[in-house]
């Protein structure tokens, strides 16, 4: 390779980069460039197209943190980086298909095992105690995004910044949620290899008040109480021209306020007539997988009607809300309500799960009805580890009535079953 191309940073300039109160960046030059972070720590990287061509987005290759150390670089070995990086270029491929990695993530020990091997023993032992879609998100990470970066690597040889600069890489392209969730994911690895005694010390992808993106949650919409009954009408009138098993779908949703997951997949078997209840199993409850816990459902009279107009259409399935286009679940898909609800004109203001905040929201203020039986009809355990340990309530004959009132409320203002 020809010598390293000049560029404007001597060592000397590199280190006098003072840190700010965000991070920024300096080029050196030839597509190399530094990013100095509020700690003071510099990185390298390489930013490119590729088809090298101005309607295409540029694309950050890291090639690592700036030092003496050997699992640093040097200003002119990042140099010598940038160098072979745009040859790979003018050869007609991207660089990211050859990448090479760092030192810093190079196997210091013949003994340590790669990051992958120890990524697949813990994906493993998450099977049968996670959800499938769960254990989905999990894998797409995994597969996507952590195992390109860490996989052939050394666990051992994996630091806190190199954590980090993956997190912020990913938090830079704007994805400042998934960056966190992606970090929750690697940070369950390096759990795993410490009970296991494979690493010693402190987690490298821990949590701390530096490592959290600047994502802000958002809440589901909910309209106002006087707005709902115009929703409800809306509803019932069908002014979306949605099929009769959506709209039966969302009217259900909303008389029980559970979550759209949980009540798509259906079944009649999980239906007892005589009970007046629905009984949902614990492989569709959030987080109960594996605990032997579902939940039941008192029905209102409104919930059971919805349910008898159902029966003659779809009890030939197993599915409540069966699909008749041939799809592989049977049933409708988990996203036809809210489609159907954007459809109505309500895009941004209401989804279907807004149906939990409408129980809690107005359940306290319109029926007056006590927080702790919403809340453990909306399947929530109780705030605190001791009483969530401890209280085993189900507030039965207090659900029985709130689902009753709240089923003539919603009925009283616009919805028809």
């Amino acid at each position: 390779m020809a010598a390293s191309s000049p560029g404007f940073f001597t060592e000397a300039t590199l280190q006098a980069l003072e840190p700010r109160e965000k991070k920024y960046v300096k080029s050196d030059g030839g597509l190399l460039f530094v990013n100095v972070h509020p700690n003071g720590r510099r990185y390298f990287f390489f930013r490119y197209r590729f088809p090298a061509r101005r309607d295409v987005t540029q694309s950050d290759y890291q090639i690592g943190p700036h030092g003496k150390n050997p699992d640093e670089w040097s200003l002119k070995k990042a140099r010598a980086e940038r160098d072979r990086l745009r040859e790979i270029l003018r050869s007609g491929k991207d660089p990211r298909t050859t990448k090479i990695p760092a030192p810093a993530l190079v196997a210091v020990e013949a003994s340590s095992p790669c990051f992958e091997k120890v990524a697949d023993d813990w994906f493993s032992s998450l099977q049968g105690k996670l959800k499938e879609t769960t254990l989905t998100d999990y894998r797409n990470k995994l597969e996507n995004q952590i195992k390109p970066r860490f996989g052939e690597s050394a666990i051992t040889a994996i630091k806190r910044s190199d954590c980090l600069t993956f997190k912020e890489e990913i938090a830079a392209r704007g994805a400042m949620n998934h960056s966190d969730k992606c970090f929750m994911v690697l940070r369950q690895i390096f759990e795993y290899a410490i009970d296991r005694e494979i690493i010693e010390g402190d987690n490298p992808a821990r949590s701390s008040r530096g490592s959290k993106s600047e994502h802000i949650a958002k809440n589901y919409p909910l309209l106002k109480w006087e707005e709902m009954p115009e929703f409800l009408s809306t509803l019932s009138a069908n002014i979306g021209h949605g099929n009769l098993i959506t709209v039966a779908s969302i009217k259900l949703i909303f008389l029980t306020a559970q979550r759209v997951g949980a009540t798509i997949p259906a079944q009649w078997s999980e239906i007892d007539w005589s009970a007046k209840t629905w009984l949902i199993p614990e492989e569709r409850m959030k987080g109960r997988r594996g605990q032997g816990k579902e939940h039941l459902i008192p029905l209102s009279e409104a919930a059971l009607k919805i349910l008898n107009h159902l029966k003659p259409i779809t009890g030939s399935s197993d599915f409540i809300f069966m699909t008749v286009r041939g799809k592989s679940t049977g049933h409708i898909s988990k996203e036809s309500p809210n489609s159907y609800i954007k459809r109505c004109g309500y895009e941004g203001k209401m989804v279907a799960h807004s149906a939990r905040s409408a129980l809690l929201t107005f359940g306290q203020d319109v029926l007056k009805e006590n927080f702790d039986v919403i809340d453990r009809h909306l399947a929530h355990k109780p705030a605190g580890k001791i009483r969530a340990a401890y209280d085993r309530s189900t507030f039965w004959d207090e659900r029985k009535s709130l689902m009753e009132k709240w089923a003539m409320l919603l009925c009283s203002n616009g919805l028809q079953v």
